[in-house]
């Protein structure tokens, strides 16, 4: 296999019914530029090893399959960039369907102007009726093909408001360069968890002198697959993981731009952060004022010039992006801090 241009890292577990509408694409891709596949098969106990293998018996120049244990999501894709080769990383979810201009789109954005680092394409959703949506629309059509510098913390809008859909922090419609990720080094979390796309797309876009924005479409996502991650768990996990993502970023603002501005970029941006985070509170659905009050509350915390994170949740995604010595203080559990949302003592 000669050198590649481009790899496209696909993790794969379970997913035996859709994992050839993932591949197929991928195998014919419409380029010239060189590529390569690699599937992570984080421990499957259904036949979508076998059916990684089979592929790359057929094709052999472009798909290298690897074998591990069951780590989860964010594992298996450091895994993929571990054992890639290409100057860019790309990444495909195994139940979704990349288009077959998918690299050569992805490409041209993030090699169009100088000091691109990161390129932002969009995609279609498909529901479980098979119904199809584009991602864009008129209320975000003006951010399509911009290149964006995003070292004034502008570009922090992207992961704060639903509103901006073409560019939420998915890493499946977006292509990196694997020297920035090098430089600054950024991976995902080094344990099993959700929201991991979050803190990673945002280390990138922070790290990155410039992004490349298309309105072209490279991704069809499926969004409510029976057994996917986001569709499965309770609510309470995804507060929490929806929560850490956030302090994850925090963390990573402010080994990057030091305490002030990263507490500075997150609280002109608090508002949206309220809004954000209520339909994942513990009240959502049975008390509005509740619900409002734990976001703001939960949001707070990570106003607070030292993060009140030590010995708590939140500890663990500080460190992974804030690194081991990651300035923190004792903070309260969630538990804690719900039952003072229920006192009105915050």
């Amino acid at each position: 296999m000669s050198k590649p241009k481009a790899s496209i890292i696909v993790p794969v577990y379970g997913v035996e019914q859709y994992l050839a509408g993932c591949l197929d694409p991928l195998m014919n891709q419409r380029t010239t530029i060189p590529y390569e596949v690699v599937i992570v098969d984080d421990g499957s106990k259904d036949n979508s090893g076998k059916i990684a293998e089979s592929y790359h018996q057929k094709y052999s120049n472009i798909v290298k399959v690897i074998h591990t244990g069951n780590q989860g999501l964010p594992m298996a894709r450091n895994v993929g960039i571990k054992y890639s080769r290409g100057e860019d990383i790309m990444f495909c979810d195994s139940d979704d369907i990349p288009s077959i201009d998918f690299v050569s789109i992805l490409e041209e954005t993030l090699h169009k102007k100088t000091d691109v680092e990161c390129a932002n394409a969009g995609y279609m959703s498909m529901d479980f009726k098979s119904n199809v949506h584009n991602s864009f629309s008129k209320t975000n059509a003006y951010l399509l093909n911009l290149e964006v510098e995003f070292r004034n913390g502008s570009f922090l809008d992207i992961f704060a408001s639903d509103g901006l859909i073409v560019l939420r922090a998915y890493v499946w419609c977006k292509a990196f360069k694997r020297e920035l990720l090098e430089k600054q080094g950024i991976q995902f979390y080094p344990y099993r968890t959700t929201f991991e796309d979050l803190p990673f797309v945002f280390s990138c876009y922070l790290s990155s002198k410039k992004v490349q924005c298309t309105k072209k479409i490279v991704y069809t996502y499926r969004t409510s697959r029976p057994g996917s991650i986001l569709n499965g768990g309770v609510k309470k996990d995804r507060l929490l993981t929806h929560l850490s993502a956030i302090f994850a970023c925090r963390s990573f603002a402010e080994k990057t731009l030091g305490k002030d501005k990263a507490v500075e970029m997150f609280a002109n941006r608090k508002y949206r952060f309220y809004a954000q985070m209520i339909p994942d509170t513990e009240f959502y659905g049975e008390d509005k004022r509740l619900a409002l009050k734990q976001s703001r509350v939960l949001i707070n915390q990570l106003l607070k010039p030292v993060l009140p994170v030590k010995n708590t949740f939140l500890e663990k995604a500080c460190k992974a992006y804030g690194g081991d010595d990651f300035d923190m203080v004792d903070g309260e559990t969630l538990d804690q801090l719900s039952k003072l949302v229920k006192e009105n003592k915050q």
